[in-house]
């Protein structure tokens, strides 16, 4: 049945960028679909123009995929990105209000003083320089204290620093989400110096040239991914694995299989899935 009030020319090309960039990472809709918790049909309704991509979903396929939202709303920049989306009860805004409509309402207020020349990129990345200091600080800190671990010991000493850091989190109140959304943003626009800063200091989204990712799981995924497949490689061995990470068997031959189709995990996750082959490699 045809909408009441079709979609805007902005509404329709969000839903083109979507499966522009869907295509782009070789991931079918059903996938995509599935990891984000909607039926195929809701994925195709947007992709097609029949449909608004809604705020709440946004968030998760931004999540997901590592989409610029930024892209997605505007087609300007770089498809991917490290800066996700804030909830949407964060913001205060309608739960079923579309992407596009908070985007513009709430999200792109923050960066037209800097997209507009009215502000200085230098005084955006200067925001973070303490900041960046304690970044560095913790990194020489966490550098010496792996110092005298063992090696076969690092996996399970790292995958503790992770769950004890998620328990001290909570500890602490969090920052407004712009604070955070800027934080993000400023650490892309800080790896993208070279190429996004005019002559006059002045920033523009349209400047941003190189591609910031976040880097895979590892460099060394496709090493890990052998030892994995090697060591599942007997009967039942995936599902001894899946039982261990408390994943479903699903997504772990999703992860291994070496089809078009294949996903890397999170980093949490490889660091998991390199403590049990580890031991298997032991056994």
């Amino acid at each position: 049945m045809p909408r009441k009030h079709p979609l805007s020319k902005e509404e329709i090309e969000v839903g083109r960028r979507l499966r522009e960039a869907r295509e782009q990472r070789k991931c079918p809709r059903s996938y995509l679909a599935h990891i984000v918790g909607v039926q195929p049909s809701v994925i195709i309704r947007i992709e097609l123009g029949l449909a608004p991509l809604r705020y709440t979903l946004a968030v998760q396929i931004v999540y997901a995929t590592q989409l610029s939202p930024f892209w997605l709303a505007t087609g300007i920049g770089e498809q991917k990105s490290i800066v996700g989306l804030p909830p949407i009860e964060e913001l205060r805004a309608p739960k079923n209000a579309t992407f596009l409509e908070v985007y513009s309402g709430f999200i792109s207020p923050i960066f037209e003083k800097f997209s507009s020349g009215k502000g200085s990129i230098k005084k955006l990345v200067s925001m973070q320089s303490e900041r960046a200091l304690q970044r560095q600080f913790l990194f020489r800190c966490l550098d010496n204290w792996m110092m005298p671990i063992p090696t076969n010991k690092l996996t399970d000493f790292i995958r503790r620093i992770v769950a004890f850091v998620k328990d001290l989190q909570k500890e602490y109140p969090e920052d407004a989400w712009e604070l955070v959304i800027l934080r993000q943003f400023e650490d892309e626009i800080r790896q993208r110096l070279p190429s996004g800063v005019s002559d006059s200091g002045k920033y523009s989204l349209t400047h941003v040239n190189g591609s910031v990712n976040t880097p895979p799981v590892t460099d060394q995924w496709p090493l890990l991914k052998k030892r994995l497949q090697k060591a599942t490689a007997g009967t039942g061995g995936k599902s001894r694995l899946a039982e261990f990470l408390g994943a479903k068997l699903a997504s772990v031959s999703q992860w291994l299989t070496d089809s078009k189709n294949a996903r890397e995990p999170g980093a949490e996750t490889a660091l998991q899935m390199l403590q049990w082959v580890e031991h298997q490699e032991r056994k």
